[in-house]
């Protein structure tokens, strides 16, 4: 008998304490959602200043398409899926994950100066992927310096 009251009161709170994770699992579980929503919502890129231009390319093409051309005839040739122009290290041209492969071309005191003037344009190379290229402005010409392959999914 004693043993019986002591089997129920450990299955009653072992019942409880199931109910107790599941109740962490699903609160924890909203939070997470929650706050990634909050980082999808501060994605530097969907922040960041103007894009002009969206949507107009009408092809797919390749990094070897663009690597030796100016901004100029780059953008004649293969009207670009987004544009952004914009001074690096800014509240419009941030060093961002996205952006992190600048400073292997660009020293932290160059940057500070807020003077390196990028204009950052993205086509998609297919159904899967876009490429994004950095120019420059040199001499009155905006040359391509680097460029970046990334999953049309991914977020920065």
């Amino acid at each position: 008998m004693v043993g019986n009251k002591i089997t129920k009161f450990y299955n009653n709170m072992m019942k409880k304490l199931y109910l107790l994770i599941i109740f962490f699992f699903l609160f924890y579980s909203s939070k997470s959602a929650i706050a990634e929503q909050k980082a999808i919502d501060l994605n530097p890129i969907k922040e960041t200043s103007v894009v002009p231009e969206k949507n107009t390319q009408s092809q797919y093409i390749s990094y070897e398409m663009v690597k030796n051309l100016s901004l100029d005839d780059a953008l004649e040739k293969f009207p670009s899926y987004e544009k952004e122009t914009y001074i690096l290290g800014t509240d419009e041209g941030p060093i961002t994950e996205f952006r992190i492969r600048l400073l292997n071309i660009f020293k932290p005191d160059e940057i500070e100066q807020q003077e390196i003037k990028i204009t950052e344009i993205t086509w998609q190379i297919n159904a899967e992927e876009n490429l994004t290229v950095w120019y420059h402005l040199q001499k009155d010409q905006w040359l391509p310096i680097d460029h970046y392959i990334w999953h049309k999914d991914s977020l920065f």
